[in-house]
């Protein structure tokens, strides 16, 4: 669904919205599925965004595009575990 959302955007076939968004809650709730998964494997994670940190921007694409960054080194990890 995310990618064909930004698929969809850069064919012009969606319009964004531009609206502020705060980086740092979005990061976090993004993040949230994934920080009993990291604890439980000993991986410490540490976000450095700034507490004030804006952006203006799409939320929807902005979510896909920080969920992508978030779930591909993720699931490549869980990929490269199951092979050794």
């Amino acid at each position: 669904m995310r990618l064909l959302e930004l698929l969809r955007s850069e064919r012009g076939q969606l319009i964004p919205k531009r609206e502020s968004v705060l980086l740092p809650a979005l990061v976090d709730e993004i993040w949230q599925p994934f920080g009993e998964k990291a604890s439980a494997k000993q991986l410490k994670v540490t976000r450095t965004v700034p507490d004030e940190a804006k952006m203006e921007s799409d939320p929807i694409l902005l979510r896909s595009i920080i969920t992508n960054l978030v779930e591909t080194p993720w699931n490549t990890r869980r990929a490269t575990e199951h092979t050794h």
